[in-house]
């Protein structure tokens, strides 16, 4: 039981020994005879009712305090999920890759949008992944990929990608921004939303990372 707990209950017992002090002294200070068998009656009901009214708001407030806790858990885990989207030369498309820095294993991975800058009009949908369906904790990935062989030459996005033929220069090239919203669903059972966008770029290459990070919505339940 917490401070605050042994706090209520040490208030009931002094608002009880009130009521008792009430209940009896104030009737003789004005001249009336006591019934101090219905005086006792009545105040044991009433510290019963106290008593059980106490215990029920010491177990709610037990339980939201440990919702909060779950919660905050919750959340700082999902601060640990990575979300990142780029253009890759090989081979040549778009890809995703959520990657789980947490403790606690994610479920159902799947993407909610994806936003290519210069080409947001593009309705895009991943031709493979997640692979592997599940990125384990510790560093773990799935990796979503968009090849624009699936959606055909005549397709915006492989024009775009591969151009047209006519060398005509590509619009989407590893420098293109690309904003992927996911989505997925921690080990409490909570289904979480975060996006990332690219290109990153390798620090072990000597060059700055350029990843921007979203902060992870909890959409449910």
């Amino acid at each position: 039981m917490s401070n605050r707990h042994l706090a209520l209950a040490a208030a009931i017992v002094w608002a009880i020994a009130v009521l008792v002090g009430v209940f009896i002294a104030a009737p003789l200070w004005f001249g009336f005879e006591v019934d101090a068998g219905l005086i006792a009656n009545a105040l044991v009901a009433l510290g019963t009712f106290a008593a059980a009214a106490a215990a029920v708001w010491v177990a709610t407030s037990d339980r939201r305090e440990r919702a909060r806790a779950r919660d905050a858990e919750d959340e700082a885990q999902a601060k640990l999920v990575v979300v990142t989207a780029q253009c890759q030369e090989r081979p040549l498309e778009l890809q995703v890759r959520v990657v789980n820095y947490g403790t606690r294993a994610i479920v159902d991975v799947t993407l909610v949008k994806l936003v290519v800058q210069g080409h947001e009009d593009l309705k895009l949908w991943p031709t493979t992944g997640p692979l592997p369906p599940i990125p384990t904790p510790g560093g773990g990935q799935s990796l979503f990929a968009f090849n624009p062989e699936v959606y055909g030459k005549r397709h915006p996005y492989f024009v775009a990608i591969r151009g047209d033929g006519s060398g005509q220069p590509r619009s989407i090239t590893p420098n293109t921004s690309v904003t992927a919203t996911m989505r997925w669903t921690d080990a409490s059972g909570k289904l979480w939303e975060r996006w990332g966008s690219g290109p990153w770029i390798l620090a072990a290459a000597g060059l700055a990372v350029n990843i921007r990070l979203g902060t992870p919505v909890r959409i449910g339940p």
